[in-house]
């Protein structure tokens, strides 16, 4: 079971070095988490015998670490940063002009050491919401399959056979569940809803005390509503018997906070593979259709049956899935099992797999924009935001690093920085816009982004994209000189609208 966070580190590099011909811009951005420890040295090793680098710290702790800190001191061909408390934040490296495979970092807690570079898969992953669950986790850690037959032993009515004896133990094991006075634990008992609210509030790392007056869980259910895991008057009676489309649609929103939900387009597709799909009530349905997505609550022989109950065996294991990711086992629909896919990080950096759209073209365009970002004289990123894949321009890897570093990283609305931005949509509801794209700055895209807006054109326009570029030239002769306006262009049976009026934006249209 991966671990998950109490330390956790910001280095962001801002150096800009000497462009090499042969070697291209890249960016990694990766979470790590330590554990509890006294004491951890977070070590930066260069191979090529240069190291540079800075640390800020963006949660709790609001102190930034730099050269000059007594926290920072160079070591040969290393940088280490030593730190005699936990801390908060997020790993990210930015490299101009570097092979990655010539750089490696090291994480060192006691005997655990762990080297990381391009090559490897990342090991230990967080978000806020995990760090919220840390002290699950860390018990977890603990947890030895010796303990399940111990903890189940403790219930006559459990059994190391049960197939529900892991879930039940681990769960049991950290507190979220417990058993009768009759020393039974009832797993074929049906879960009524406010025992379920409490199970998840209890494994998403609140430490909330039953209420002593009033409905004893009230204090669940109002955490559950301030969350948006539920809805006000949602449910007629929480002493009720929870059924499996209520139980997906928390699951679901609570993963959503832990998390990176699928593509939606994996979503769509799913309901053509859930038999009973018109049976789910339509306040649920695409609640459901995504808890297949994300393998929490899936169906059986096909049928989801969201009317029926969840029993308390089942509870605990639909409420383990949420806490350990790789007891998951991820639906992915017929249709979609020998398609291509694109694999990007989200804002939070957790990597989300798209799915063709219904348009495929934009597929398309986003593995060309991916090439064409390439061509940037400053930097870039592309993510994942839910119903579009972004690609965000800087004019150097400094204005970049104040995107991920210094103001809020998890709303990529707010930058003020950013030279333009090229939007490409996965959904069919923008009046028939597939790629939007703003530029903010004109004069610093046409020095340091200018081939890339014009590899697009290519992919757009075909052959005929010399006749849009020339247009897009004019355009930006017109925006030096202060005026503004609007320029309507049909080329290769495609629409593109360029309006200017300081900045400028383009919106191609299907065709």
């Amino acid at each position: 079971m991966k671990k998950l966070i109490t330390l956790i580190v910001l280095v962001t590099f801002l150096s800009v070095l000497a462009v090499q011909a042969n070697v291209e811009y890249k960016s990694v951005e990766q979470y790590y988490y330590i554990g509890k420890c006294d004491k951890v040295e977070f070590i930066v090793r260069f191979l090529d015998g240069k190291p540079r680098g800075s640390v800020t710290l963006i949660s709790p702790l609001s102190v930034s670490y730099y050269y000059a800190d007594k926290n920072y001191k160079v070591d040969g061909d290393k940088i280490i940063y030593t730190f005699d408390k936990p801390v908060m934040g997020k790993w990210n490296m930015d490299l101009y002009a570097i092979d990655l495979n010539n750089v490696k970092i090291e994480v060192k807690q006691h005997n655990l050491i762990g080297t990381f570079d391009e090559q490897h898969d990342v090991p230990l992953t967080t978000s806020p919401q995990e760090y919220q669950m840390r002290a699950i986790y860390d018990t977890l850690d603990t947890f030895q399959q010796a303990q399940i037959e111990a903890i189940n032993s403790k219930f006559t009515d459990m059994t190391p056979a049960h197939w529900a004896s892991p879930y039940v133990a681990k769960l049991h094991h950290v507190g979220i569940v417990g058993g009768y006075g009759d020393k039974t634990f009832k797993p074929a008992k049906e879960t009524k809803a406010a025992e379920f609210i409490k199970m998840v509030i209890c494994a998403m790392g609140y430490d909330i005390q039953q209420s002593t007056a009033g409905y004893w869980a009230q204090l669940y259910i109002d955490k559950a509503i301030e969350l948006r895991l539920i809805e006000v008057n949602e449910y007629s009676s929480y002493e009720a018997i929870i059924k499996r489309e209520q139980a997906a649609r928390i699951m679901v929103r609570a993963t959503g906070i832990k998390e990176a939900l699928p593509d939606n387009n994996l979503i769509m597709k799913i309901h053509e593979d859930i038999m009973d799909y018109k049976q789910i009530s339509d306040y649920y349905k695409t609640e459901v259709a995504t808890s297949y997505a994300i393998g929490i609550i899936t169906g059986i022989d096909g049928y989801f049956k969201p009317m029926d109950s969840l029993t308390r065996a089942q509870a605990c294991t639909v409420i383990m899935r949420y806490i350990d990711d790789t007891m998951r086992s991820p639906y992915v629909p017929v249709s979609l099992r020998n398609v291509r896919t694109m694999t990007l990080q989200d804002g939070n950096g957790k990597p989300v797999t798209i799915y063709p759209p219904k348009h495929e073209i934009v597929l398309d365009a986003a593995f060309r924009l991916d090439e064409a970002r390439r061509l940037t004289k400053g930097a870039d990123t592309m993510e994942y935001n839910g119903d579009r894949i972004s690609s965000y321009f800087f004019s150097s890897v400094e204005d970049k690093a104040v995107r991920y570093g210094y103001i809020d990283p998890f709303d990529m609305r707010k930058l003020a920085n950013k030279d333009m931005f090229i939007e490409l949509r996965l959904v069919d509801e923008y009046s028939g816009i597939i790629s939007y794209s703003v530029i903010y700055n004109p004069s610093n895209m046409k020095k340091y982004h200018y081939e890339v807006i014009i590899d697009m054109f290519k992919f757009w326009f075909g052959n005929d994209y010399v006749k849009v570029q020339s247009e897009f030239d004019n355009v930006i002769n017109k925006s030096g000189k202060g005026e503004s306006g609007t320029k309507k262009i049909t080329c290769n049976n495609r629409i593109i609208i360029i309006t200017y009026d300081g900045s400028i934006g383009i919106r191609i249209y299907r065709n």
